[in-house]
């Protein structure tokens, strides 16, 4: 137990050189070191720490004036979001990035490979990659915080720290938010107050929880992931190419190359990582964009439909009616709110 507790200090002082202002930048002229000492006293001692109950009071009051619903909201600091819904939702077609997510109110249920997996209060939860799946509010009112995994940044930190002890293949890995989780995404949302220091602060900050992550009970689910040759690492990079350009038409054999791997062997890893295929995959991709466009920026059915890459509206219509339920019009402003 000691030479692992003297290991994982060892290893932190190595990310504290990257992530310490003091150590990691040289000495700053008087003037920028002054302007830089009162951001970092606002940001840092301007308000002690929040607790839980005055987090989720700003996370509210930042909901509120953002009005969007139940959509997700942007934080003002890059990466950063928070989702709020006032009542238990449907389960619905979703597609998530990797990003680690924490509930501070209500229960959140997510399906992976045609499980359940429930997030309460107090809990964390990863998506190791993108994931085409299904979920919904269970307990309302819902409030939780998520930040987007850099994927770049968790192989570089992996090296860093040397080869992990072990590794699982859980898509969907749950967790508890413990105090260092919390006190990093606390102060990286605190920093939307001194938007001056974002740029300076957010990517150590970022690079600070991605550190705890590795070193959290997430950490085993992360490891494939951040080793460049896995086969998760592999098939990560086959389906952040499909979201960068899913209103292309799809070419499976140049998805497998990238990935290097035969044809037969990337699509059997897809489907068993992914539970779809890369053709489904980027459909859900083009359907569930489709809906926030019809939804949120009031676009026109064909408008959607084009816009997501498919040539006609009437298959659109048919498959996305076929995915939630209803035909897309349902989900415009003016016939949702009647």
């Amino acid at each position: 137990m000691a030479q692992k507790l003297a290991a994982t200090a060892l290893r932190a002082c190595r990310i504290l050189r990257r992530t310490c202002l003091i150590l990691r930048n040289p000495p700053l002229r008087p003037v920028e070191s002054r302007r830089l000492r009162c951001i970092f006293m606002r940001t840092m001692t301007g308000a002690l720490p929040m607790d839980r109950r005055a987090l989720i009071a700003a996370l509210n009051d930042h909901a509120d004036r953002a009005g969007v619903g139940n959509a997700p909201v942007q934080t003002g600091v890059p990466g950063l979001m928070l989702m709020r819904c006032r009542r238990p939702t449907e389960l619905e077609p979703v597609v998530y990035q990797p990003v680690l997510c924490v509930v501070l109110e209500g229960v959140k249920e997510v399906w992976s490979h045609e499980r359940p997996y429930a997030f309460r209060a107090g809990e964390s939860s990863v998506v190791t990659f993108d994931l085409p799946t299904r979920a919904r509010v269970l307990e309302a009112p819902y409030l939780s915080l998520a930040l987007q995994i850099d994927v770049a940044l968790l192989t570089e930190l992996a090296a860093e720290m040397g080869a992990p002890g072990d590794e699982r293949k859980d898509v969907v890995s749950k967790g508890v938010a413990d105090a260092a989780m919390m006190d990093g995404l606390t102060r990286l949302y605190r920093l939307k107050d001194t938007p001056a220091a974002i740029g300076q602060l957010a990517p150590l900050i970022r690079r600070e929880l991605h550190f705890w992550l590795l070193n959290s009970s997430h950490g085993p689910a992360l490891a494939a992931l951040s080793r460049r040759d896995s086969h998760a690492a592999r098939i990560a990079r086959a389906t952040a190419e499909i979201r960068r350009s899913y209103t292309a038409p799809l070419r499976v054999a140049g998805l497998a190359r990238l990935a290097g791997m035969s044809a037969s062997t990337f699509h059997d890893h897809f489907k068993a990582l992914t539970g779809t295929t890369p053709l489904q995959f980027q459909k859900r991709l083009r359907l569930v964009e489709a809906r926030r466009l019809i939804e949120a920026d009031g676009m026109g059915v064909s408008a959607a439909a084009f816009a997501v890459g498919y040539e006609s509206p009437t298959q659109f219509s048919r498959e996305f009616s076929r995915m939630f339920g209803v035909a897309p019009s349902r989900f415009k402003p003016e016939v949702a709110s009647a």
